[in-house]
């Protein structure tokens, strides 16, 4: 009996231990292959360096900006109620021609350019008529002056804060001069480079529709 008996509590004692092992085990679980792949993987992605953030170009190039357009334009055709024309440029963003004449065929009298190459001056004849342009710090049209004998037409020009023209105070004196007035604008198309193509002009003379047909490079 006392033999049975000791067997016994040496029987229990093995049993027990056996029972807290496995609770050992399932507490505290040997290395997971799929936790370390999870961890590589995500020091892996940590590592990858992200491509650097493409910079838009916020400043006009060479004259486009007088004209509101953005990107490598070749041509662009204005048509409205009156009539239809085209300027040209190459691709430095240069005016080249309006509808058809070249730059020296409609300032015979000489183009006067600033240190960046941009006309801010272009003479018709030697009496001084002819068209002064000035230009914004990012390259817009800042104002315009359109001098022909006894009408001299000023425009001065307003844009909100991501560089969208909003405004265009015309001051038209002379003979055939309008008076002062307003012109505002609301894009209703725009193309893939940011141009509006077709405009609502509200005020003025000018007042209608605008549409523009813009050729790139």
């Amino acid at each position: 009996m006392k033999n049975t008996a000791l067997l016994m509590t040496l029987f229990a004692a093995l049993l027990f231990a056996s029972c807290g092992g496995a609770a050992k085990n399932q507490a505290e679980p040997e290395n997971d292959s799929t936790e370390t792949v999870e961890t590589e993987a995500q020091e892996e992605t940590e590592e990858v360096e992200e491509p650097a953030a493409v910079e838009e170009e916020k400043d006009y190039k060479g004259e486009l900006g007088l004209f509101e357009l953005r990107g490598p334009v070749k041509s662009c055709t204005w048509k409205n109620s009156y009539g239809s024309f085209t300027r040209t440029f190459d691709e430095d963003g240069m005016w080249l021609t309006h509808t058809g004449k070249s730059l020296k065929a409609i300032y015979p009298s000489g183009i006067k350019r600033d240190a960046k190459g941009r006309i801010v001056k272009g003479l018709i004849d030697a009496d001084g008529n002819g068209d002064t342009y000035a230009y914004n710090e990012d390259g817009s049209k800042k104002k315009a002056t359109y001098a022909f004998f006894d009408t001299v037409t000023e425009e001065t020009c307003t844009y909100d804060d991501s560089g969208k023209l909003t405004k265009m105070h015309v001051e038209d004196m002379g003979m055939d001069g309008e008076g002062p007035y307003n012109e505002t604008y609301e894009d209703l198309e725009t193309d893939s480079h940011g141009n509006w193509t077709k405009r609502k002009v509200k005020g003025g003379p000018m007042a209608g529709t605008v549409t523009r047909k813009i050729e790139y490079f």
